[in-house]
Order: structure tokens, then sequence, then C-alpha cells
């Protein structure tokens, strides 16, 4: 029987940002390749879905009247859709993985993925944020 697949699940209204998620969030803009209109769109997202599998990740959706965000990414092939990385640790020692996902120059996801180098499900762990780092391409 094959795994499945997690899916994004609409919330019945939109949300803003937990607390953890915009500490996360805040983050990965810090890193390298975030362009000015990326964190513009950040500051008014809102949480519009959240996996069904356990994990923390959420869809979010930027403000309908946003400016499309350019990304170029060195070492990364797409301009279409671009994975905006970071890691860290949990207060368990899980390696967490927290990805912006920008398609079409707008902000669509926040992976919170805590399951992603085991064969084991998600459980829901969040990262210390003491122990966060960005992702390096060579």
């Amino acid at each position: 029987m094959p795994d499945r697949v997690p899916q994004l699940v609409d919330l019945p209204a939109p949300r803003q940002l937990k607390d953890h998620e915009r500490a996360l969030l805040e983050f990965v803009l810090k890193g390298p390749f975030v362009s000015d209109e990326v964190r513009a769109q950040a500051a008014n997202v809102e949480v519009v879905g959240e996996c069904d599998c356990g994990c923390r990740s959420v869809a979010i959706q930027t403000a309908p009247n946003s400016t499309p965000a350019p990304i170029v990414h060195p070492g990364y092939p797409r301009t279409d859709w671009v994975p905006l990385t970071a890691w860290g640790r949990s207060s368990e020692g899980t390696e967490i993985e927290i990805t912006l996902h920008v398609v079409s120059g707008r902000l669509i996801e926040l992976e919170i993925w805590d399951a992603w180098d085991s064969d084991r499900e998600s459980k829901g762990e969040l990262p210390e944020l003491a122990t966060l780092r960005h992702d390096s391409f060579d």
C-alpha cells in the first residue's frame, strides 16, 4: 500500500500566524536571496490551510494587492518555484526543516517538517529558535 501524501486542508476562515509560525517565518526572511518584495508580502500573510499529517506546515496567502516577488537564487535552477529553507533542532533532538515556498512570486506555504530524515510520521515538533540556521548552497 503506498504511503499517504500529506495534504494542506483549507481552514474555514483565514487566521493570523501563531507566534511560533511568525518567528520561523521571520528567521527564514533573514536568510540569503530574500528580496524586499518577499519581506513586504510576509508582513501581511494570513494562514489559509494546515497540513493534515500532524506536522506544523501551513498554507499562507498574501494580500491580493501585493507585488509578486522576483526571486533569484544562485544554485537553484528554477524561478517559478523557489524554496527558502532554514533548519533547526527540536528539544527532542529532531532535525526540522523550515521552508518558505515562493511560487510565481507569491508566498504560498511555510513548511515545518520534522520527519524528513526518517520513516516515521510527523510528531508536530517545532525547532528551538536558538538552533535555527540558514540553508547553504555550494
